[in-house]
């Protein structure tokens, strides 16, 4: 009885394994008939260029070199999205995507230049996050805001501003500072920020406010309050201009306002 039991067991072991096997098996001749089907049929044809304002999506095409005819499973994305980002200082990102049964489409997202710093005899043009877009002649007209006490050190197009003084301590302002601005819609108001101190940031506001705004701590608290009383004193003398003091919000929840006096 044990015997026949034993035998039994392994009969069906077997079986199993067997089982297995098979549907391993199986599942190998259907991957192989896939990739058989996609190297046969699915190859790059067309290439779509989408989200391009300032670049010519002919000229990021030329960059892609998607190579024509290739299977569109072996494209070599990784290749393609870092080609274009190294060439054009003005992409943040690029994704690279495959449509069956013969497209290929790049989506970029461009940087926006919102600042410039004056170092080297050069206007260096920043985005958001410090990355440097271009260079140009002092001589020449930039669009966005001054950047003022910032020397970069060994300042290159398509890399991130570093200053040889401060370390990534100024860069890191930066980042905090212009991220505020933007949310609380001061862009287009602000004519140049002075980060000559990082313990005493300043800025000027509509081109009548200087603005002393300290450390960048409590920073989002400092803005807020800025808008209630850039509030009132538009609301009592809309032609007045002077210096408002932030710096010593964090420890009086207060600002102070100082009339220039002609």
């Amino acid at each position: 009885m044990a015997n026949t039991a034993g035998g039994a067991y392994n009969r069906r072991r077997r079986k199993r394994r067997l089982g297995i096997m098979l549907r391993l098996f199986l599942w190998g001749v259907i991957i192989g008939i896939v990739v058989a089907v996609g190297m046969l049929f699915f190859k790059a044809e067309e290439v779509h260029i989408r989200g391009a304002e300032r670049y010519d999506a002919a000229l990021l095409y030329d960059t892609a070199a998607v190579p024509q005819g290739r299977q569109l499973f072996l494209l070599p994305r990784s290749r393609i999205k870092q080609s274009l980002l190294d060439a054009h200082p003005y992409l943040h990102e690029v994704n690279v995507k495959i449509k069956l049964p013969d497209t290929v489409i790049i989506t970029v997202t461009e940087c926006q230049p919102v600042a410039y710093i004056d170092s080297h005899g050069r206007h260096w043009i920043v985005d958001m996050n410090g990355k440097i877009l271009e260079s140009v002649p002092l001589e020449s007209h930039s669009v966005g805001i001054e950047v003022r006490g910032v020397t970069l050190d060994e300042p290159a197009v398509n890399t991130y501003f570093h200053s040889p003084e401060s370390g990534e301590l100024q860069k890191q302002t930066y980042d905090s500072l212009i991220a505020a601005l933007q949310t609380y819609g001061y862009f287009k108001d602000i004519d140049y920020i002075d980060m000559t101190s990082i313990a005493d940031i300043m800025f000027s506001l509509k081109g009548r406010y200087v603005v002393r705004l300290g450390v960048v701590s409590d920073l989002n608290a400092k803005l807020g309050y800025l808008t209630e009383v850039l509030r009132e004193l538009e609301a009592q003398k809309p032609h007045l201009s002077g210096t408002i003091i932030l710096s010593e919000y964090t420890e009086t929840r207060m600002a102070r306002f100082i009339e220039d006096i002609d």
